[in-house]
């Protein structure tokens, strides 16, 4: 089949769907195919979710035939179809619900689509329904956890990478349902889901980052003693069962965890990090990296798991081919923080070779061989074509999908404040001028930090940033295991005070051209060096928690005067405390305790309304 080319990518995605749209929902291909032109739960809940970033509401009422359709065939014992085939009147429809096992995530996309269906369109017809559901996976899914340990149980084939060889404790699917009990509790306003949920979430974090602690571990007692050496990106995990770990890169399921926030910023570093690596010569992401070849044992699981014919050579189809779902779901989950890094940049240019490189019906073909970049598998793909929407989502969309806050609003606020402290500071004669910044974690320092070194750059000003974050005697993670030890670490004998301000008088005094300074490198949790010129910059700003503390009473200095309280929400939609909950709160606590006086000696006070405050005593200008 033929279709217009003469329209940009997302109308071309967009017609694709909507020619797949039939009585009882999207179908998953438009090919004469007849085990794709039938209703996937999988494929339709993700051309829905698609649809819906879009805001295409011409598609709304197919939407929402697909999840009624779906939920209308689940078993009464509470399985979800994997597929739905329907006769040429409609009726008589035959249900699949898996090959050789079932589809765990299944059930989980099938929630995620048909809330954010609810919350897009504000039809709540099928809010009575969809909680009914829910309800009763919660009780089916914990029963796969067989253990009550959070983490659920899954066998082979149990997810979109039927053929794939990854068994036991997967990442991906303890992440869809965290995610759907995520959007549960969030919708319904459910005490039973967002406990069932953050639970789920520290155990993500624990088992398959190394972040927190856990009560409940579910690795052997040689897997925790080689676990136990094991710092930063080396301690992260696609899977694992009692037989062994799995260290290969999983791009669906690394993405949808920055997306959604699962793992720390430490984590989030990491796993961009890998998924980099990843792409590293490729056209576009693949599937799952490295690939399997013929000499690696793993390849004999792939002879044994198929269906009709052998489609996982070494760069095809799960072992490593370049699909654009997974490509358009990485992308959306990386435009939300991640936009302005190489790799977000990488992977959009990509893309869009990929688009250009075929005749346009081959562009939603399932996916592309990674050795030749030929469009591979089912064409017309309503999959391949939610990617490429996907890809283009909106902030505003994936923030209500992935239930994050948007940035815009704080934004704005941010951008007065800086042009209004910028305006202030180039008063100072003194050069190089200092300027600290101090406040609670997740109260935004970092941030303002960046913003005044930005405006001052545009007005032709070098400044450098002075990050406490650099200086803390212990790497992120190290120094985490060290405050579940031991909690009167916490605080200010943290952070090497004495070598940060050393490093800040030869910056202001300009007694040596050049200095190392130490350098926090989150991908591998350790300290790096690098070089600083110390001739180069006319402001120094120095950030961090502490950093008044090292301030003169001469200095000019910013409170924000936003505690761990006001920032809650925030900190929990971006995750930016440690993954442990039980002493997270303690953590803060401290800190608030201990800085709550620097108030009073700042020069100006940044309100949790955003507000700037000026404190009465003067400004030192010279």
């Amino acid at each position: 089949m033929k279709v217009n080319t003469q329209n940009n990518p997302i109308q071309l995605s967009l017609s694709i769907i909507e020619k797949a749209a039939s009585p009882n929902g999207f179908v998953a291909s438009l090919d004469d195919n007849e085990n794709y032109n039938r209703i996937w739960t999988r494929d339709a809940m993700i051309t829905s979710i698609a649809v819906l970033c879009q805001e295409k509401k011409s598609l709304y009422p197919v939407v929402k035939k697909s999840i009624t359709t779906i939920i209308s065939q689940i078993h009464q014992d509470g399985w979800v179809p994997s597929n739905i085939c329907f006769g040429d009147d409609g009726s008589n429809p035959i249900v699949s619900y898996g090959g050789p096992v079932g589809r765990i995530d299944n059930v989980f996309w099938l929630l995620i689509g048909g809330i954010y269906y609810m919350e897009m369109s504000d039809d709540l017809s099928l809010k009575d329904t969809l909680y009914k559901l829910a309800d009763k996976q919660l009780k089916i899914t914990t029963s796969w956890e067989f253990n009550g340990k959070e983490l659920m149980y899954c066998p082979t084939s149990s997810n979109w990478a039927d053929e794939y060889p990854m068994e036991g404790y997967v990442l991906l699917n303890q992440i869809l349902r965290y995610w759907a009990f995520k959007k549960v509790g969030g919708f319904y306003e459910s005490d039973l889901f967002t406990v069932k949920s953050n639970a789920i979430k520290d155990a993500i974090g624990y088992h398959f980052f190394g972040e927190g602690q856990c009560k409940q571990t579910l690795f052997t007692e040689i897997q925790d003693q080689e676990l136990s050496t094991l710092w930063g990106v080396h301690r992260i995990m696609s899977s694992f069962n009692p037989g062994g770990i799995n260290k290969k890169i999983d791009s669906l399921a690394y993405s949808l965890a920055i997306g959604l926030g699962i793992g720390t910023l430490e984590t989030e570093v990491r796993l961009e990090y890998l998924l980099n690596k990843a792409s590293q010569g490729h056209i576009g992401l693949p599937s799952f990296h490295p690939i399997i070849t013929k000499e690696d044992k793993e390849y004999q699981q792939l002879l044994s798991n198929y269906a009709y014919s052998f489609k996982n050579k070494a760069g095809h189809f799960h072992n490593g081919g370049i699909w654009p779902m997974v490509n358009g779901w990485t992308l959306a989950c990386l435009s939300l923080t991640k936009r302005e890094s190489t790799l977000y940049e990488k992977l959009d240019a990509d893309f869009h070779q990929l688009r250009g490189k075929f005749p346009y019906f081959k562009n939603f073909s399932e996916y592309f061989n990674a050795n030749n970049y030929e469009a591979s598998g089912t064409k017309n793909l309503c999959f391949s074509a939610a990617g490429h929407l996907l890809s283009k989502a909106s902030e505003k969309s994936l923030c209500q999908l992935f239930g994050r806050q948007t940035n815009l609003i704080d934004y704005v606020h941010i951008r007065d404040n800086v042009q209004q402290i910028v305006d202030l500071i180039s008063k100072c004669k003194n050069k190089p001028c200092v300027l600290f910044i101090s406040g609670e974690s997740g109260s935004g320092k970092t941030t303002l930090a960046h913003e005044i070194s930005s405006f001052l750059q545009l007005a032709g000003k070098n400044s450098y940033v002075m990050n406490q974050d650099n200086y803390f005697h212990l790497p992120p993670n190290q120094n985490h295991s060290k405050r579940i030890n031991d909690l009167s670490w916490v605080g200010i004998n943290e952070i090497n005070l004495e070598l940060m301000k050393e490093h800040l008088n030869t910056l202001t005094q300009k007694n040596k051209s050049e200095i190392k300074v130490p350098q926090l490198n989150r991908i591998f949790d350790r300290f790096d060096e690098c070089n600083v010129e110390v001739d180069a910059f006319d402001f120094v700003i120095v950030e961090g928690t502490y950093v008044f503390s090292i301030a003169t009473n001469e200095d000019m200095k910013v409170f924000l005067n936003i505690n761990y309280m006001d920032t809650l929400k925030k900190r929990n939609s971006r995750n930016r405390d440690s993954i442990d909950q039980e002493i997270s709160p303690k953590i803060l606590d401290i800190e608030h305790r201990i800085i709550k006086e620097f108030c009073h000696q700042a020069n100006w006070i940044i309100d949790k309304t955003q507000t700037i405050i000026t404190n009465s005593f003067p400004i030192k200008t010279h």
